[in-house]
């Protein structure tokens, strides 16, 4: 058996990644809060302070995806929306994806997501969909297809699947087009 060392941190937005990960794949993600929780003092960033992160940090990544969090590990979601909504259309020309990660299917945060997505569907490549399937089964996607087709959006949907049960129904979670 013949492996060959692949330098991931030399990789590009441009390389071809069938050889190291095995087929079509979001490449290298990196997990970007939009707010940011300094544990030093205890506080979390001004949206001045975040808005400056984001421009020097995001805006010159060597990943193949910017995943902006607002699901878990997010706790100032309000602000966090703000700061997307204010700072995607500003993105310079860029050659990696961004997606953001929402909430689960049908929580009130997930509709406050919903209402961030249509203002800021047009800067981003991806929704990613937490927990996806584990109460509504393949609806939620359904549902979410469904909705981006109204919005006009040709976003494609990048479900999590976190529970034993959403593997169960996997090929169903997987059969629309909006899902990759």
């Amino acid at each position: 058996m013949t492996t060959s060392f692949v330098d991931l941190s030399k990789l590009t937005a441009k390389d071809d990644l069938t050889p190291v990960l095995g087929g079509k794949w979001p490449g290298i993600q990196i997990y970007y809060p939009p707010i940011k929780f300094n544990p030093l003092d205890g506080t979390y960033e001004t949206m001045e302070q975040a808005k400056y992160r984001l421009q020097k940090h995001a805006y010159k990544t060597k990943a193949h995806t910017v995943l902006f969090d607002l699901e878990d590990g997010c706790r100032m979601k309000e602000m966090s929306r703000k700061l997307l909504i204010e700072e995607l259309p500003k993105f310079p020309e860029r050659d990696f994806q961004i997606a953001v990660r929402i909430n689960p299917f049908r929580t009130a945060e997930y509709e406050e997501d919903l209402k961030m997505l249509k203002k800021i569907h047009k800067y981003i490549d991806a929704i990613v969909l937490a927990k996806a399937g584990e109460v509504y089964g393949a609806a939620e996607i359904r549902d979410l297809s469904s909705w981006l087709v109204s919005i006009g959006s040709n976003l494609q949907i990048q479900p999590i699947i976190e529970h034993p049960k959403s593997l169960q129904i996997a090929d169903k979670l997987m059969q629309y087009n909006t899902v990759q």
